[in-house]
């Protein structure tokens, strides 16, 4: 909050990230999408079986996965479809919070995105619902693979930011196992550049007070969230009313906030 306070339109910022080309050795048919070698180790373990397993919260079925297959498989997310009331509750939809780790099955999420019978994906819930069809529950690939050897265990603490090591719910102990094995010691940091721009401008939205804000779930326009929040929280919350909620859309443009804001 303080660095956000101190950020002027036209300042430049660094944004360093590792992880790119991250493999797991023995594994190379496990594609590492999005994350560090550090949060990778503390996430995943190879089980017995020789498998790698990962703590989940929920598995889901390829039948309820909507937008997302034909895409390339290094940016954008797949939708848990949200739009047949009936799936919300038979796959407990609506107990999904943002930052919640999910296996995706019969999902496939390496050179491209798309169904492949057998595979699975393992992602984070990072957007809201939506009734329109095809879209619904965000969730950004970390982990996919066409083979039987990523498998999931349920685990409801299961949150990124527990891994991040940010403040969460108490969790479950995890198991031990042999230290994961990557090529960590060979990656290099990349760096990109950004600018500051001011409200309005493309990437951001606009709120009630003109500030630039990133707004999650069905992208109320005054409705921000962190991880461990519910999904479905903003169809509780008073601050959000349902006339100005602009439906389908993480991030409405200003143009439609403002249409929002006279309804």
């Amino acid at each position: 909050d303080d660095v956000l306070e101190k950020l002027e339109i036209g300042n430049t910022l660094q944004v360093k990230a590792k992880g790119v080309g991250l493999e797991i050795e023995g594994f190379k048919d496990v594609f590492v999408h999005g994350v560090t070698p550090e949060v990778l180790e503390k996430l995943v373990i190879q089980n017995a079986a020789g498998k790698l397993e990962v703590p989940v919260v929920k598995r889901i079925p390829a039948e309820i996965i909507g937008q997302g297959a034909g895409r390339g498989s290094l940016s954008g997310n797949w939708h848990i479809q949200t739009c047949f009331p009936p799936d919300i509750k038979k796959y407990g939809l609506d107990e999904l919070r943002f930052g919640d780790l999910v296996l995706l099955k019969d999902i496939q999420t390496d050179y491209g995105m798309g169904y492949f019978k057998g595979g699975a994906t393992v992602g984070v819930v990072c957007a809201g619902p939506s009734d329109i069809s095809g879209l619904g529950i965000g969730v950004t690939p970390i982990l996919s693979t066409r083979s039987d050897k990523l498998t999931a265990r349920i685990d409801p603490t299961a949150n990124i930011g527990k891994y991040l090591g940010l403040k969460m719910k108490k969790s479950t102990t995890r198991k031990k196992s042999a230290a994961l094995k990557t090529n960590k010691d060979k990656l290099i940091t990349t760096a990109v550049q950004a600018v500051v721009h001011p409200a309005g401008s493309w990437g951001y939205s606009t709120t009630y007070d003109g500030k630039p804000k990133l707004s999650i779930g069905m992208a109320s326009i005054n409705y921000t969230v962190s991880l461990g929040d519910a999904t479905y929280g903003w169809a509780s919350a008073d601050h959000v009313e349902p006339d100005v909620t602009i439906q389908g859309r993480d991030r409405p443009r200003a143009s439609e906030c403002a249409i929002a804001i006279l309804a």
